[in-house]
């Protein structure tokens, strides 16, 4: 099956350089907040706990005295436009107008606002403008919404299978560089010597030939 799918993953592969390039060379714009933003995703099709990992990064950042917000495509919502999932002094929005995951992350961070809208940078926008402070914006799934600048990115690989591998629909969707990729969905027979679960051997190597300079821990945030 793959390999009759690989004509379409060129076409899909050229489609995103060319849209890639577009936003280099300027004709298509990129935005900036005015609060820095951190993004969060993936090069891999499917889950690697980017929602998860946003939650434990927001929390972390509270945790340390900062004042996140999170910017969200809202996935599967009813709604259009802007929607204030979170004003983050407990004003929620109903699911269906919110996201599944939007709205459970509303309930796990009661203090964190949360905007969805499919244009991130009127999300942000509209996060700054409510009444919880903001000092920094997460990205939620951002690594492919170039629209919206950002002073890093955090890419979450899938331990059990790190490179990137065939463009979709015969595989996964290309990489392009990013900060600090790491790894999520570990593979749980591979652990370090204190017992966390992490890359699995020969993992490393691809992502460091792909990505030399880059900082690529393991591990994967866990919850109670």
């Amino acid at each position: 099956m793959r390999t009759l799918l690989l004509p379409l993953s060129h076409v899909y592969g050229a489609g995103v350089a060319v849209r890639l390039a577009l936003y280099e060379r300027g004709v298509f714009g990129v935005r900036h907040a005015a609060r820095p933003v951190v993004s969060v995703g993936n090069i891999a099709s499917g889950g690697t706990g980017k929602t998860p990992f946003v939650r434990w990064l927001a929390g972390e950042l509270l945790r340390r005295g900062r004042h996140p917000s999170i910017l969200t495509r809202g996935y599967g919502r009813t709604s259009r436009g802007t929607v204030v999932v979170s004003d983050g002094r407990g004003t929620l929005a109903t699911v269906a107008a919110s996201g599944d995951e939007p709205a459970l992350l509303a309930r796990a961070l009661p203090f964190v606002p949360i905007v969805a809208d499919a244009r991130r940078a009127l999300a942000a926008s509209r996060a700054e403008t409510l009444e919880a402070p903001v000092d920094v914006h997460l990205l939620d799934d951002g690594f492919s919404h170039v629209g919206l600048a950002r002073e890093v990115d955090i890419v979450l690989l899938d331990a059990t299978a790190p490179d990137a591998g065939r463009r979709p629909p015969a595989g996964r969707p290309p990489a392009r560089a990013a900060d600090v990729p790491g790894a999520s969905r570990p593979d749980r027979r591979h652990e370090d010597r204190a017992g966390r679960p992490g890359l699995r051997a020969g993992a490393r190597p691809p992502l460091r030939s792909r990505h030399p300079r880059l900082p690529c821990p393991d591990g994967v945030p866990r919850h109670p």
